[in-house]
């Protein structure tokens, strides 16, 4: 496999989980474009607000509800209907995928949980 091959592979990569309602959510990482759309979306203020943009990053990774594609929201208002719609139990199992997601590439990749490399335990 090309480098090239390996980087679009991983940027196409998306993840399932349940939520507390039974919704099945397709989740994908978002990519440093992602993170600057998102940022325009938000606007000068929204932007500021590191509360409301964790929220708007976890919705902003959902690509599905039960097999229903989602637009990715091109403003605020958007945005705020995905994480109305998604509600609390989603946007929790959003978390969860990506961070047991981020636990899995951590073992895979030997990158050490918690300490630095070399630090004694």
């Amino acid at each position: 496999m090309t480098p090239t091959s390996l980087i679009l592979s991983a940027a196409c990569q998306t993840l399932q989980a349940s939520d507390s309602l039974g919704r099945n959510l397709t989740i994908r990482r978002i990519n440093a474009l992602d993170r600057l759309r998102l940022l325009k979306a938000a606007g000068p203020e929204l932007s500021q607000n590191d509360a409301w943009l964790n929220m708007a990053i976890l919705a902003f990774s959902v690509t599905e509800i039960n097999g229903t594609p989602r637009v990715t929201p091109a403003n605020e208002r958007q945005i705020e209907a995905i994480v109305s719609e998604l509600g609390d139990g989603g946007l929790q199992a959003v978390a969860d995928a990506l961070s047991e997601a981020d636990d899995a590439r951590s073992l895979l990749d030997g990158t050490p949980e918690g300490n630095a490399e070399g630090t004694p335990i």
